[in-house]
């Protein structure tokens, strides 16, 4: 579940792409997170990933994750997803992690 103090700044990222499209229309949990919750966000810009969590280490630990994210896709040397950005909620308590979507391929 997406709480309701990200909806604001993770729609600001996504509208940094087109401010039409960035209303978050759907959600689903996704697996993989072992200490974050992990969200596929549908919005009518396409799908994005969302990683999420309380506390205050997790900020320089997402915004460390973006930057390192940043390098691998400049150097070009295999596929990583876009970084749309990383933030915080208004409160502070939040911090978050938004990727591009990478859909998997049917088995």
């Amino acid at each position: 579940m997406l709480p309701d103090s990200l909806r604001g700044p993770v729609e600001a990222l996504i509208g940094k792409k087109d401010p039409d499209g960035a209303a978050i229309i759907g959600t689903s949990a996704v697996g993989g997170g072992c200490i974050h919750q992990a969200l596929k966000l549908k919005t009518h810009l396409g799908n994005f990933f969302l990683k999420h969590n309380l506390g205050a280490d997790y900020a320089a630990m997402f915004r460390s994750e973006a930057r390192g994210l940043e390098l691998l896709r400049k150097a070009a040397a295999l596929f990583v997803p876009e970084v749309l950005g990383a933030g915080s909620s208004e409160c502070g308590r939040h911090h978050l992690l938004l990727l591009q979507w990478i859909e998997q391929p049917a088995v």
